[in-house]
């Protein structure tokens, strides 16, 4: 597809619907991985910065980790595209929010990421957030090894799907650690994805204790997605596919737009939690 094409078909279905650099007084959200930097897009394509490498990560106030006692429970929430490091926090803040506001009081902490890039590096942005998989996954694991018996729970919204899925698959190559529950919030990743027989079908049904895709049949912006993918997205359509048994579809169509999935008000959260 051309570039032009791309941006008329993503930009369209995007405009009023992404918060671009938003910030907020105080957040409210517990602490934060991150590997901003890691990565960067060069002409050879998609490469580590210097003093990086395929699993470093980065973390500030992280209950159990880095400050305090480990909590009973711990939510980790992967933001999606196009969010550069304040409206990350904002993602994660808006999250925390709306988890009180369901009754949900264990912490929640961010895995911010190298997503703030352009429309025209939509296929780079989504290698990054592959590559991001194993980083995140070196962070699970070693959570686990200093937290003990921490519940963690996964929640990613849109391309943050990617990210989440990919750190699932470096879990099962690695034998590695088994959070609870994931959550994909109008995730965009392919619909046959999470088949059993999708890239990620079987990293679903072995690293999680449940698995729940809440997806919204009117998401512009993952419309948008089927454009350039040339597939449907697992946030509009659900899953392709005979899905593993610890997997479950939630259709949501009462969100209110891409970006309020999470949120106290217009969002699905009440479902999410209901699942845990």
């Amino acid at each position: 597809m051309k570039r032009r094409q791309f941006c008329k078909i993503i930009g369209a279905s995007t405009a009023g619907t992404i918060a671009f650099g938003s910030t907020a007084a105080a957040h409210s959200h517990a602490g934060e991985v991150s590997t901003r930097g890691h990565f960067d897009i060069g002409w050879g394509g998609v490469e580590l910065t210097g003093g990086h490498d395929e699993t470093d990560f980065d973390t500030d106030g992280i209950p159990g980790y880095d400050e305090g006692d480990p909590p009973s429970e711990l939510v980790v929430m992967v933001h999606g595209f196009m969010n550069d490091e304040s409206s990350a926090r904002q993602t994660f803040g808006d999250t925390a929010d709306g988890l009180r506001a369901n009754d949900y009081d264990s912490p929640v902490v961010g895995f911010s990421w190298d997503s703030d890039w352009s429309l025209f590096q939509w296929w780079s942005a989504t290698e990054i957030a592959r590559r991001n998989g194993p980083k995140l996954a070196a962070f699970l694991n070693d959570y686990e090894r200093q937290a003990g018996g921490t519940t963690v729970r996964l929640v990613a919204h849109s391309l943050g799907a990617q990210a989440m899925l990919s750190a699932l698959d470096a879990l099962r190559e690695g034998d590695g650690t088994r959070p609870a529950s994931l959550s994909l919030l109008g995730a965009a990743v392919e619909d046959q994805t999470v088949a059993v027989d999708g890239a990620y079908g079987p990293a679903v049904a072995t690293q999680v204790g449940q698995a729940d895709n809440f997806w919204k049949s009117d998401d512009g912006v993952l419309a948008a997605f089927g454009g350039v993918e040339f597939d449907g997205a697992l946030g509009r359509y659900g899953a392709e596919g005979e899905t593993p048994d610890n997997y479950e579809d939630h259709q949501v169509d009462y969100v209110n737009d891409h970006n309020s999935y999470y949120l106290a008000d217009g969002g699905c959260l009440h479902e999410v939690v209901a699942e845990w």
